[in-house]
């Protein structure tokens, strides 16, 4: 086990956990959560500025858990940027120091692609399965969790073995995305090299990922600043918001916000979606 603190300001651990960016990490406490990144348990507590963070794995240093929550990120620098008008600023009031996770490609691909059609409890539930099916067993202390399975495992895998995980229609979609990180047909580093748009475009010829999930991975992973995921909460927030009410396409939606709230509009997104979510609107 290893045990360290990080100084965290502008952070807020339960609105960045519990906004619907990852899905791999519970609650256990007052500003304290456990859940699994970089193959260890690691537990998480908030005591205002401070992080203190106890892992499995020893080789565990700061300076990732500093990258994962993007702590260096200057976020009242884009609160002054997306903060256009009173709906943007009021959620940016109620959860100020929620910040946009830099995920593990892989993992964040395959959990948007089993967010299709599905609410966070059940993906939770999925992802589990998988991990426990075919991860690797993690320990630390009492608890127990798996490590999320690379692609080669989930490519060797049988469509049956997948679907009894839970996945459903979705398990063909996992083994064929899985056969292109292999084939090196989708990487990281070609994803962050390529303009938004055509970083997109590549991730959409998966099958399983449309513009929503194509969004969400460039935002939560690739670090696309300026991607907007338009789901169900984000339209009918957008609409009350900022249409009047009105009845526009999802690309109408995605058009206005990439122009209005400019090159971090995907942080105006994870403010109003939380908004909405929580019923503040």
């Amino acid at each position: 086990m290893k045990s360290f603190v990080i100084k965290a300001s502008n952070f807020s651990l339960s609105h960045t956990l519990e906004c619907g960016q990852v899905f791999r990490w519970d609650k256990i406490g007052v500003n304290e959560y456990e859940g699994v990144i970089a193959g260890s348990i690691v537990k998480i507590r908030q005591e205002k500025d401070a992080l203190f963070i106890r892992s499995s794995n020893s080789r565990l240093i700061p300076s990732f858990i500093i990258s994962y929550f993007d702590l260096t990120l200057d976020l009242p620098y884009i609160y002054n940027t997306i903060g256009q008008d009173k709906h943007i600023k009021a959620a940016i009031a109620g959860f100020k120091g929620l910040r946009i996770i830099r995920q593990p490609l892989w993992e964040c691909l395959s959990s948007f692609i089993i967010s299709a059609y599905n609410n966070i409890p059940r993906i939770k539930g999925i992802i589990h399965n998988l991990c426990v099916c075919s991860g690797k067993r993690l320990v630390l202390g009492k608890c127990v969790y798996y490590s999320f399975p690379p692609p080669r495992l989930f490519a060797d895998s049988s469509i049956g073995r997948l679907k009894r995980c839970g996945t459903g229609f979705r398990a063909s979609y996992l083994k064929k995305t899985a056969r292109a990180f292999l084939d090196g047909k989708i990487s990281p580093r070609l994803l962050k090299e390529k303009p938004y748009e055509e970083a997109k475009k590549i991730l959409m010829r998966l099958d399983g990922v449309g513009p929503k999930v194509a969004d969400c991975v460039l935002l939560y992973s690739v670090g696309k600043l300026g991607a907007f995921p338009v789901d169900i909460w984000i339209k009918r927030v957008m609409q009350t918001l900022y249409f009047n009410g009105r009845q526009v396409s999802e690309d109408k939606i995605r058009e206005f916000a990439r122009g209005y709230f400019g090159k971090y509009a995907g942080y105006a997104q994870q403010y109003l979606y939380h908004y909405a979510r929580r019923g503040k609107w």
